[in-house]
Parts: structure tokens; C-alpha cells; sequence
């Protein structure tokens, strides 16, 4: 069963040469670099809070801070690269969550519900 999973994976796995071309776009490059620094260090993020909730360490605030700060670069780096504002981001999701919590108030149900997605 195993070769025949091999198999049906690499039978499905892309060709790699198309792929291999599209990374020699340096935007599309740092693209990729900005979504995988967030990705790890929101794994940083969320390993400091585990530490507190899972082995009852104080939470270390200053480590807080600094990967905040790393997701901030990783994040203003996606932003830039992509042609996108800070501002423009803020306002849509501002505008997003308003139609989400038509209270101005977190809600179990209404983050259930997810109104902006009507």
C-alpha cells in the first residue's frame, strides 16, 4: 500500500520547472519570504502563550514584544511588496468587522455567523 501511495503522490506532484520559473520573480521571492517569516513566527508567538496556558510559565512579555516586532517587518515586507497600504488594509477590515459585530462587540454567535460573508 505504501509504494502504491508513493505512487499516486508523485503522479500527482507538479512539474517543478514551471514553479522553478516563477521564483525567479524577486517580487514573487520576497512574497514568499514575507508569508514564510510570518508563518514561523507566529509559531514563535503562539509557543511563548503555550508556555503559559500548557506549563503555567509567566508569560514572557518581552519575548511577546520581540516577535511582534519580527511579524511587524514580516508583515510590513508582504504589504510593501504586494502594492498594499497599511491604512487601505486597516479601513477594509475595519469595515469587514463592522458588518461581522454590527454591535461594536464581540459575539460568539456573530463569529459564527460571519455576516460580512452575506
Amino acid at each position: 500500500m505504501i509504494k502504491e501511495y508513493h505512487k499516486f503522490v508523485e503522479s500527482l506532484t507538479a512539474d517543478a520547472e514551471p514553479m522553478n520559473k516563477r521564483l525567479q520573480d524577486p517580487q514573487l521571492m520576497h512574497i514568499l519570504h514575507a508569508v514564510i517569516g510570518i508563518s514561523g513566527e507566529a509559531g514563535e508567538l503562539m509557543d511563548a502563550v503555550k508556555k503559559a496556558i500548557v506549563y503555567g510559565k509567566p508569560i514572557d512579555y518581552v519575548n511577546l514584544q520581540e516577535e511582534a516586532g519580527d511579524l511587524l517587518f514580516y508583515l510590513t515586507l508582504l504589504v510593501n511588496e504586494s502594492g498594499m497600504n497599511f491604512n487601505d488594509i486597516m479601513l477594509e477590515n475595519m469595515k469587514k468587522l463592522r458588518l461581522r459585530y454590527p454591535n461594536s462587540k464581540f459575539t460568539c454567535d456573530d463569529a459564527l455567523s460571519r455576516k460580512d460573508k452575506e
